[in-house]
């Protein structure tokens, strides 16, 4: 099992239980460990249960102090406090992120893309990231779209991770009807990557034959940031 990175608590993020534990940890001098994990094991009418830390592989045994039963599958917030155990005094936010860190990326548009049925790659838009261990991200694409020729349609902007297209399908859009038609749009996507080598890149595409339009390269850009 990894250790915990030292860091404060955040108050703000956790219940009152965490909030306790936070500031006995200050009064003490200490600095504690906060971790998001989920619960993989509960009895019914028991403190005791079992957590998987993030970015761990074994779980492990864990009280907790939120004066509730946990379900399997729950979300919390943990700390080590060694030598007495782990303990669950919160419950993760959505969106938690745990770690640090470890890629903070932008890459420009190198051409403009001339857009057509099919999603194709815009130019100079991919990345490319190590991660060590089972890593989250968070990846924000902008579009710069544009009609040149008389159509109506609808210019479509996405993420594509290993060659496939963003789990969620979320996509920036840009309706078009007339010649100057224009507007940097964005679209934002998270997800998690596990330990290798991954691409992300931003693709585009137009949703109907009629005009022309394109992706400039003057606005268009990918950012992606890592946390292990």
């Amino acid at each position: 099992m990894s250790e915990p990175v030292p860091r404060k608590m955040a108050p703000a993020l956790i219940g009152v239980g965490a909030q306790s534990v936070s500031k006995e940890g200050e009064r003490l001098g200490l600095t504690w460990g906060l971790r998001p994990a989920e619960v993989v094991d509960s009895t019914a009418g028991s403190a005791q249960v079992t957590i998987l830390y993030d970015g761990d592989t074994e779980p492990i045994g864990a009280v907790s102090l939120i004066g509730e039963l946990l379900g399997e599958g729950a979300r919390v917030l943990a700390v080590r406090v060694p030598p007495a155990g782990n303990f669950i005094v919160g419950h993760a936010p959505t969106g938690y992120v745990y770690g640090r860190m470890t890629y903070d990326t932008l890459a420009a548009a190198s051409a403009s893309l001339t857009l057509g049925a099919g999603d194709a790659l815009v130019p100079g838009t991919t990345i490319t990231v190590t991660v060590v261990n089972t890593a989250r991200y968070n990846a924000t694409g902008v579009f710069d779209f544009e009609e040149t020729v008389l159509g109506t349609t609808i210019c479509l902007g996405k993420l594509y991770v290993d060659g496939a297209i963003h789990s969620s399908n979320r996509q920036a859009l840009f309706a078009v009807a007339a010649v100057g038609n224009r507007a940097t749009v964005g679209q934002q996507w998270d997800g998690t990557l596990t330990a290798g080598t991954h691409t992300l890149e931003l693709q585009a595409a137009r949703n109907l034959a009629a005009g022309t339009q394109r992706a400039n390269i003057l606005h268009t850009s990918l950012r992606v940031q890592t946390f292990e």
